[in-house]
């Protein structure tokens, strides 16, 4: 779906009570107040002391260890990884704005529509089909007394839209190619299946209660389906669509994410009614992976609302080697992770039934550190398996000790502790272990650092590279400087692909007005673009002197062109020479040389 904006509604989203810069980026992360402006960690780079600042008085944020920063568009924009249309209609759905749906004739309607925005209206639509199956037929009974057996209420079924795929092959089909839904868009979104044999579609859930999957923005990407019968699957997911990808997705993350900012930390669950009976229970930081298998895109995800995460799993043996595989993962992307094993057999559905939202409160408080978790499983690992295999315990521990104190999770401190109780255990010596901590670290650090360097774009450094970014650095501060150029130079004389991108973005906006929709600028742009842009208002305002270095870069770009389409192709040395009398060469070689 395609929606209309300009600038005046960007103006209203900007301006809307609850958009304020310091509330959307405080529903990402934690700030602390100083002065006027709040402080935070920066959620572009991985940042270990406040580097991020939010300056309610401009709207704007700036981390001045990254060089990340712009306003409430460009941060959901980066934050979230949407696309521009896609903020506006997040954050208009945030302030309560309704934006008007853009029309088209039906032979064009699918340049106006996206694969991804196609797919999330047939998901829109099955979810209300199955809810409606769940809330009004007899097909849905079987699934009405499963919820009533699990003590879910109808108020927390309404609230995750939970449905109900009735049994028999073409129910959902039949229903959507009905309502004009294509056979097409019904295989790629996940929800129908083609017989090899016939080339007929069938509903790819079929006697499933059904779990709808949100993105963060409230998007349907996909589908969980526990089944009601006897399958041998009791659960089965959405395959991979344009718009769902169960390694990166995470169930519940679009209701868990304001409290996971508010308590700073998330609670991570396996089941879909683990989650459902939490909230339920008014515990609104918990989610769950799709599986047992964690993922560092899950981690990736949870990372952004907050870097602490207690994994709370079953105690069976599926359950813990789920846990360790989700805190190596963990520590691999800088967490801070506790383990909670419920004891006894039961889920955490079944724990909050029986005891209570304190106790499962309280087991969430004393969830155990998760390398202290790792050493005592470990250790009983060691003094169950013999001599032959302690050599290999100590090592596995040491590897994953390794990562730990690379990504910054253990301190030296700490670090001792593990290592002396590690040698107490398996008689290697302290200064052994510490060469296997550091050769293991040593073999990655090149990678390491690689890694977390900032992404950015380099836009050169020669005379004309540097005077085209001078120009869009001016006219994004101060567009009313373009009239002093508007007759000297255009978007095509610029010579850099990515400044030519902009400027033919940024002069037309010059036309409207003396301040430019920054927000209008990034539309189209990927996150890099978006960096460049904001790295040059901030290099912008900080310059100030506007008219005069918009002028001197002008006349850069414009002699430059001109020598150019010498005939005689006469040296630069030459036509410097030849302007000395108009009092132009020393403003020329200063610009030339990228003296700012």
């Amino acid at each position: 779906m395609s929606y209309y904006f300009d600038s005046k509604i960007i103006d209203d989203i900007r301006n809307a009570p609850g958009n304020s810069i310091e509330d959307v980026v405080g529903e990402h992360l934690k700030l602390d107040r100083k002065g006027r402006n709040f402080i935070g960690l920066c959620p572009f780079h991985d940042d270990h002391k406040p580097s991020l600042t939010v300056t309610p008085e401009i709207g704007r944020f700036k981390c001045f260890a990254c060089g990340a920063g712009g306003d409430i568009f460009s941060f959901i924009q980066m934050r979230e990884g949407l696309s521009f249309p896609e903020t506006v209609k997040r954050l208009a759905d945030r302030a309560g704005i309704t934006l008007r749906e853009k029309k088209a004739p039906a032979e064009e309607k699918e340049v106006f529509e996206s694969p991804s925005g196609l797919v999330y209206k047939a998901n829109k639509w099955a979810l209300n089909y199955w809810r409606g199956v769940l809330e009004r037929s007899e097909m849905g009974a079987k699934a009405r007394e499963y919820l009533k057996e699990r003590q879910i209420g109808e108020e927390a079924s309404k609230a995750w839209a939970v449905g109900c795929a009735p049994e028999g092959w073409r129910n959902l089909t039949d229903a959507a190619i009905s309502a004009g839904i294509s056979e097409r868009l019904l295989i790629e979104a996940g929800l129908c299946k083609k017989r090899e044999e016939s080339g007929r579609l069938y509903d790819a859930f079929r006697d499933r209660l059904m779990f709808p999957i949100f993105d963060a923005s409230g998007n349907v990407i996909g589908f969980g389906g526990r089944t009601l019968g006897d399958e041998n699957a009791k659960y089965i997911n959405s395959p991979v669509t344009p718009v769902f990808d169960k390694s990166r997705s995470i169930y519940g993350i679009d209701k868990a994410r304001h409290g996971i900012v508010r308590e700073g930390r998330s609670v991570l669950v396996e089941g879909y009614t683990d989650v459902l009976m939490a909230h339920q229970f008014g515990i609104d930081n918990v989610a769950a992976a799709l599986g047992t298998s964690f993922t560092e895109g899950h981690a990736k995800l949870l990372r952004r609302y907050a870097r602490r995460l207690v994994i709370m799993l079953d105690g069976d043996k599926a359950g813990i080697n789920a846990a360790e595989r989700a805190l190596e993962v963990c520590l691999r992307e800088s967490m801070d992770v506790q383990i909670c094993i419920i004891e006894g057999g039961m889920d955490p559905c079944e724990f909050l039934l029986s005891e209570g939202r304190d106790k499962f409160v309280e087991l969430i408080n004393t969830a155990e550190d998760g390398i202290k978790w790792k050493w005592q499983k470990l250790k009983a690992d060691f003094e169950a398996s013999g001599i032959s295999d302690g050599k290999f315990l100590v090592e596995k521990f040491v590897k994953f000790l390794s990562e730990a104190v690379e990504n910054g999770s253990v301190d030296d401190i700490t670090k001792g502790l593990i290592v002396n109780r590690l040698c107490s255990l398996s008689g290697v010596s302290r200064e052994q272990v510490n060469k296997m901590i550091y050769k293991n670290i040593s073999s990655k650090r090149i990678f390491h650092d690689k890694n977390r360097s900032v992404d950015v774009i380099n836009t050169g450094g020669d005379y004309i590279s540097v005077a085209e970014r001078e120009v869009l650095e001016v006219l994004l501060c101060s567009p009313g400087c373009a009239g002093k150029i508007r007759n000297r130079i255009c978007p095509n004389d610029f010579t850099v692909p990515v400044l030519k991108k902009l400027a033919e973005k940024i002069f037309p906006l010059t036309e409207s007005g003396d301040s430019i929709e920054t927000a209008l600028v990034f539309n189209g742009l990927d996150e890099k673009e978006i960096r460049l842009v904001n790295e040059m208002i901030d290099s912008g305002n900080e310059k100030q002197n506007f008219e005069k270095r918009i002028q001197d870069a002008a006349e850069v770009i414009y002699f430059d062109k001109s020598d150019s389409e010498q005939e005689d192709s006469e040296s630069l040395d030459k036509y410097l020479e030849n302007i000395r009398s108009k009092q132009e060469n020393s403003r020329y070689k200063n610009l030339r040389n990228g003296l700012f």
